[in-house]
């Protein structure tokens, strides 16, 4: 516990967004006016708003209110307001006016739903950064409010402002955690289409992610898990450790996992999902928006959310499976003979490794004082990015080869 507080103070000091170092004034503040009406707050729940209508986000807190009652407990909710520093003068004052009227209108929500709301709008984010330090300078926030003792649970929960939020949300997350250590969790979900028309493309996209993640647990992939940014709670240790989230513009929730991942599991919550809208949008360059809208332009036959190559998967498969059983404590030369022995079984692997650079980590690790955990240091080292390489890289080739023969020829 010692260690945990020292690593989010330490966090708090030197990769916090503002300073949120404890104590801060203005968390004191708030603690002090919960104390005085003997409120304890159990969650805090960060949610990075851009071009979002007011209703959009009514419909998102009216459902929390319900949630929070169900649950019979409190959650401090932390608006982060932003628009990119590329945002044309009407998209500065469109959002500029949701703000003030979500202001105006959230004052009069009840108090077990609380809401903390920052201004990003008169200092635009560097769209480079975009959703990544949106959702970064709400979690820091909230890991601030969890270090001064406003929040009890130690964990900071995500979403955004698309959602809307089950009745029981706050009942899964409590039985989840009471059940389970993790460092990170994800929650159910479901995608709604915005529109009739996007229908049977958002059936189809939730089959998409359900059977890449599934067959993904059936090669015994330690990053069987949903990479959403709305259906993420982090562990608040943990988020420190990893220096929170990456301020990147798209897929910072993939890298965040990723990063977690190497630090403890990453579990899977049960229960009614959350709804979350399916929509066009170019807010990010990749993501649900952009997926549905490249989809849709797609010509009839194409796949429009194409999966991984069983080949892919298998080649997957027996990579894992020749590490799980190898010894934990092997040499150098026994993990260089266990991957040259499938790679020659199956060319497939042999290529993926090396687009990889299996050999030159190899031979860098090789020449390393610390010879021990070996096999550890491998499964870090193959961590989800590397996975997803390997799925498209083996896919790639083997959609060439297998085009090839079709055509009588030969794959280069």
């Amino acid at each position: 516990m010692h260690n945990e507080k020292h690593c989010i103070q330490h966090y708090l000091n030197r990769y916090a967004e503002t300073d949120l170092a404890p104590p801060n004034p203005s968390l004191t503040t708030l603690h002090s006016a919960l104390k005085r009406v003997n409120k304890r707050v159990q969650w805090v729940l960060v949610i990075p708003v851009y071009d979002e209508a007011l209703p959009r986000l009514q419909t998102l807190f009216n459902s929390l209110v319900q949630a929070a009652d169900r649950a019979q407990q409190s959650v401090i909710v932390i608006t982060v307001f932003n628009v990119p520093d590329t945002a044309s003068p009407e998209t500065v004052a469109t959002n500029l006016d949701v703000f003030n009227a979500f202001v105006s209108w959230s004052s009069s929500l009840p108090e077990t739903v609380r809401v903390v709301t920052l201004n990003r709008i008169h200092e635009p984010i560097p769209k480079k950064w975009g959703v990544g330090l949106a959702r970064k300078i709400g979690a820091d926030w909230a890991l601030a409010l969890i270090a001064e003792g406003v929040v009890t649970t130690q964990v900071i929960l995500n979403t955004d402002a698309d959602v809307m939020i089950p009745a029981a949300y706050f009942l899964h997350w409590q039985h989840a955690l009471a059940d389970h250590q993790a460092v990170a969790w994800t929650y159910p979900f479901i995608h709604i289409p915005d529109t009739p028309e996007l229908s049977e493309i958002t059936t189809e996209f939730d089959q998409y992610l359900n059977s890449y993640v599934n067959n993904l647990a059936a090669t015994g992939s330690r990053h069987a898990y949903f990479a959403l940014g709305s259906i993420i709670g982090v562990n608040a240790g943990a988020y420190a450790q990893v220096r929170g989230f990456p301020k990147k513009n798209g897929g910072e929730d993939f890298y965040l996992l990723n990063k977690l991942r190497k630090l403890g599991s990453v579990m899977r919550i049960e229960g009614e999902p959350l709804q979350v809208l399916a929509r066009y949008s170019s807010r990010v360059p990749f993501g649900t928006g952009p997926r549905l809208q490249a989809a849709m332009k797609l010509i009839d036959k194409q796949p429009r959310f194409p999966l991984p190559s069983a080949e892919a998967f298998h080649v997957l498969s027996v990579l894992l499976s020749c590490i799980e059983n190898l010894p934990e404590e092997i040499g150098w030369g026994d993990l260089q003979t266990a991957c040259d022995e499938q790679a020659n079984r199956h060319p497939g692997l042999a290529r993926a490794l090396d687009e990889l650079g299996f050999q030159p980590w190899f031979e860098k690790c090789r020449k390393q004082r610390n010879q021990t955990q070996i096999k550890a240091r491998f499964l870090e080292w193959f961590d989800g990015f590397r996975t997803l390489k390997l799925l498209n890289v083996v896919s790639t080739k083997h959609v060439a080869a297998m085009s090839a023969a079709n055509r009588g020829g030969v794959a280069t």
